[in-house]
């Protein structure tokens, strides 16, 4: 029973990401069913990153490559030295090329401030994360 509390927890927070925590899909207008099941399937890549990073946070055997290919790994590690902070404290601890590492990576971009004592990042500051990164990255590609 406790297996499936915690398979059933994971749901949760898949559905957190898609709606009020992250994408906030049920704020959109659309009237017909299918179109929002539509926005739905458009929406899942994005939620199961969110969790991918919120579940990887301090597990330093997974590899970055899992959720990002290798051109979004190039541009994390140019971003790494900008968003490490001046003092010991917000200096990235992760092994370059972790999933961890590129978590604290987004997080950063989302607002997250690095310190130990700061609640860990969650589904909202993932989210603004990827969404800074990968405009950021567009931006990059476009110059």
């Amino acid at each position: 029973m406790i297996t499936w509390y915690k398979l059933r927890w994971l749901v949760e927070l898949f559905f957190a990401a898609l709606k009020g925590s992250g994408l906030q899909l049920e704020e959109c207008l659309l009237e017909r069913g299918l179109a929002v099941q539509r926005l739905m399937l458009l929406g899942f890549p994005c939620a199961i990153m969110i969790l991918q990073l919120q579940r990887s946070r301090e597990n330093q055997l997974l590899e970055a490559r899992i959720v990002f290919s290798d051109d979004e790994i190039t541009f994390l590690q140019i971003l790494t030295p900008k968003l490490e902070g001046k003092t010991v404290k917000q200096q990235c601890s992760y092994t370059r090329g972790s999933l961890a590492w590129a978590t604290w990576v987004i997080a950063r971009l989302g607002g997250c401030k690095g310190y130990a004592s700061e609640r860990p990042a969650g589904v909202k500051t993932f989210y603004w994360g990827l969404q800074k990164f990968h405009a950021m990255l567009e931006g990059r590609s476009l110059a």
